[in-house]
């Protein structure tokens, strides 16, 4: 098993730091409430010990007290000893092996792996966004939803767009309606057509015969009224009369077996074959259109299918992630506690999960530091040192007043006798 390394503070020696004089803080048991009037030097207690490890951005433009050239933080703890002067308006910084005094390269660098996310304002996680705590958590405990998402997200626009294909195809098959009536393929009108054209054709050879024996008809009434006047040649005109007269019955014969074509009853279907395949056509595009929809109704449903298996997948690795807390989740809307939304909780809740949160999330250097200590109950305050004392932690915390619970009272910057401990504290 590995060894723990402690790097809990031993020892701070601040001077002329914001509005600290003088003062030297060697901290016992878990919980150090820092009491004191307002502007006595607690929350720039905080402030120093903050300044010498976080450095960089947690130092403040003005970090010397008023009226003061120079001043120093020295931050002991199990196994370093940080250094941080503050001189003409610039910082620096030493770290030395607490074992063997020897200064440390890179010491913020050094510092900046001891310190979490949370170490100088644990209940900052109160305060997060949905998607911060969220983010925060995971990180936490190792997970990453990055590509789960993102696979999540293209399967659920990919969802949508068929959705609305769906959607849109239905409201145009809803204002369809089926013919059943209709046969099942269309009415082939070039073949009614070229039967058109034969039957024109017909007819129109037999309009040339009618003339032809109209035409006949004619000439055979010229030669009768010739006769009388041709009496010379009265026996060739009698014969040729004949011969016409047989000519004309042969042909007449032949034309009474002629049946003519009913044109219009081929023009009728024609036109009844129109509306026909529209008919034909509509319930096509109604087959085809319900096979579409029913096609992309399916797809939907496998994404649907693929998103629940997503979310299962999620909710696997989320119950097998180890938590910093009992009870401490996530949700579509955040981090959740015992199933209930993380804003929606009380606000021991909302403490008891941002200690349990910044002590996961700082566990090199076991300190933490609560500037709101002023809002805490009672009940709350013994949440926070029975949680301190479990895990080992140093849980450093301002406090309006001189109560009993004050281990370290502040007067003008510097330190001022302190109560009886309370007998919660250890």
């Amino acid at each position: 098993m590995e060894e723990k390394v402690n790097n809990n503070i031993i020892s701070l020696v601040a001077e002329n730091v914001k509005k600290i004089k003088a003062i030297r803080i060697d901290p016992k048991g878990n919980l150090i409430c820092i009491g004191g009037a307002n502007g006595s030097g607690k929350t720039s207690t905080l402030d120093a010990i903050e300044m010498a490890l976080a450095g960089g951005k947690s130092i403040p433009t003005r970090p010397l007290r008023d009226g003061a050239d120079e001043g120093y933080i020295i931050l002991e703890t199990e196994s370093l000893v940080v250094t941080r002067t503050f001189k003409n308006g610039k910082s620096n910084i030493t770290v030395k092996d607490r074992q063997n005094g020897l200064n440390l390269s890179s010491p913020q660098a050094i510092l900046d792996k001891l310190c979490g996310d949370l170490t100088f304002d644990p209940l900052a996680f109160t305060r997060m966004s949905k998607a911060e705590g969220n983010k925060t958590l995971m990180s936490l405990v190792g997970l990453d939803f990055s590509q789960i998402d993102a696979a999540r997200k293209a399967k659920f626009d990919e969802r949508s767009f068929i959705n609305k294909e769906v959607k849109a195809k239905g409201a145009k098959l809803s204002a369809m309606k089926f013919d059943d009536s209709a046969p099942d393929k269309e009415v082939d009108v070039s073949e009614l057509s070229q039967q058109m054209i034969l039957m024109s054709n017909q007819k129109s050879e037999y309009n040339r015969k009618v003339k032809d024996v109209e035409e006949l008809a004619e000439q055979y009434t010229k030669t009768q009224e010739a006769i009388a006047e041709l009496e010379a040649e009265l026996d060739q005109a009698k014969a040729r009369a004949q011969e016409l007269f047989d000519d004309g019955t042969k042909m007449r014969e032949a034309l009474d077996t002629y049946k003519e074509p009913n044109i219009s009853a081929v023009e009728a279907q024609i036109q009844n074959a129109n509306a026909i395949n529209n008919s034909v056509r509509n319930n096509t595009d109604i087959k085809d259109l319900t096979a579409e929809v029913d096609t992309l109704s399916a797809q939907a449903q496998a994404f649907t299918d693929e998103l629940k298996a997503i979310d299962e997948e999620k909710e696997r690795l989320i119950h097998e992630a180890e938590m910093p807390i009992d009870g401490l989740g996530f949700g579509d809307d955040g981090v959740t506690f015992n199933g209930i939304p993380f804003e929606q909780c009380s606000g021991a809740e909302q403490l008891k999960v941002s200690i349990a949160m910044g002590m996961a999330l700082n566990p090199e250097l076991r300190v933490l530091l609560i500037r709101d200590g002023s809002l805490l109950d009672e009940a709350s305050l013994k949440m926070v040192a029975e949680m301190a004392a479990e895990h080992d932690y140093q849980v450093f915390m301002e406090r309006v007043g001189e109560g009993v619970e004050c281990a370290v009272v502040l007067e003008d910057g510097e330190l001022k006798e302190a109560k009886t401990k309370p007998t919660w504290s250890k």
